[in-house]
């Protein structure tokens, strides 16, 4: 091959390239697509699309938020092309998506607390894992059970939805094989779980932390003066035993925090205004956005 030959072929080669660049990007930044959120994580996206929609006024993503496991639903039937959830794709999900001949995308975007919380009544603001796990097991049932002196009656779980991402993962953490028992309630979201614990001094409140430590949201800063964040036991090491911490960024980084959680956006093919997003989300400006919504970038 002459150089003549050599040179014109790489002109072409880098011509290809530059198209297939350019449709890929025109893939990715325009067009609709579908998603759904777990209702855990609406502050985080809300902030996500604001950003992406206004630097991609061609491309329409028509959010919904829900239940995750009515996320994860509308995505096995093709409803929404895109998810954003708190657990990974389990193998029958999986199993599910390969008998139809489908490719996902996933992207691990960042990671969260799933926060205790408590009236401002409750003087008892400490936790080990042992006594969340007895709480919801049944062997304690009184705050008296954890403190002789509390003045509190009967302990109260509640939660925000009995699918949510926050549900599946209290009870794959403490209770994986059993059902949850009648202390524990099932609120319509978020905000209900909040207004519940704030009017009811025996309560125990189960929630994600982009919902308490989004500095950026005035009814969250509005809901921390009227609850408590309960401090739960770090188990990294034998060194820190006895020591408390709370669902903070630094905590959930340095592996203290004992309940962290996983941050997933599923796509489904290799293309599309959905991978656009998850794309963006995975950028720098992404991960600046999920670090100021109080989360823990990737």
């Amino acid at each position: 091959m002459t150089i003549k030959h050599i040179f014109f072929t790489s002109i072409i080669t880098i011509f290809i390239s530059s198209c297939g660049n350019n449709a890929q990007k025109e893939n990715y930044y325009g067009g609709i697509a579908k998603l759904s959120v777990d209702e855990s994580f609406k502050h985080l996206i809300d902030a996500q699309l604001q950003m992406f929609t206004s630097e991609n006024p061609t491309t329409l993503i028509l959010e919904n938020y829900k239940q995750e496991q009515d996320c994860v639903k509308e995505f096995l039937e093709d409803s929404v092309q895109c998810i954003v959830i708190g657990r990974a794709l389990n193998d029958l999900e999986k199993e599910e998506i390969l008998k139809k001949k489908q490719t996902i995308n996933v992207k691990l975007l960042g990671y969260d607390g799933v926060a205790i919380i408590l009236n401002k009544a409750n003087q008892d603001t400490n936790f080990t894992l042992k006594q969340l796990e007895a709480i919801f097991n049944g062997q304690i049932a009184k705050w008296e059970d954890i403190n002789p002196a509390s003045q509190l009656d009967s302990i109260i779980v509640v939660m925000d939805h009995s699918n949510s991402s926050n549900t599946y993962y209290v009870k794959q953490k403490f209770i994986p094989s059993t059902p949850f028992l009648n202390n524990v309630y099932a609120q319509e979201n978020n905000e209900a779980v909040l207004k519940y614990v704030e009017n009811n001094p025996n309560a125990i409140g189960i929630i994600g932390s982009n919902w308490i430590f989004n500095k950026n949201d005035s009814t969250a800063m509005l809901f921390l003066d009227k609850i408590k964040i309960a401090s739960l036991e770090t188990q990294k090491n034998k060194e820190e035993a006895g020591a408390f911490c709370k669902p903070y960024q630094a905590y959930i980084a340095l592996d203290a925090y004992p309940l962290k959680r996983s941050i997933y956006f599923i796509n489904k093919g290799q293309g599309g205004s959905g991978m656009g997003l998850g794309t963006f989300m995975m950028s720098q400006r992404g991960q600046l956005i999920l670090k100021k919504e109080g989360l823990l970038p990737y």
